[in-house]
């Protein structure tokens, strides 16, 4: 994966969650080469990071009521 070519949202999410591969598959070990140096990228994982964290939050301080 090249500097020009960003992975795509769906995979970044993937493997943000643990659920692209495991660390020494290839398509893993490029994506996080990729994220050493892109900041583009890097800053895309941040937001879906901060994302999903405020999702958890949500879910635990204020759960949904059962009917």
């Amino acid at each position: 994966m090249s500097m020009n070519t960003h992975p795509a949202g769906w995979k970044l999410e993937l493997h943000l969650m643990g659920r692209l591969g495991s660390p020494e598959c290839p398509v893993v070990v490029r994506l996080e080469e990729h994220l050493l140096g892109c900041h583009r990228c890097l800053d895309q994982a941040e937001k879906i990071t901060e994302f999903a964290q405020a999702m958890r939050a949500a879910l635990v301080d204020e759960p949904v009521p059962v009917r």
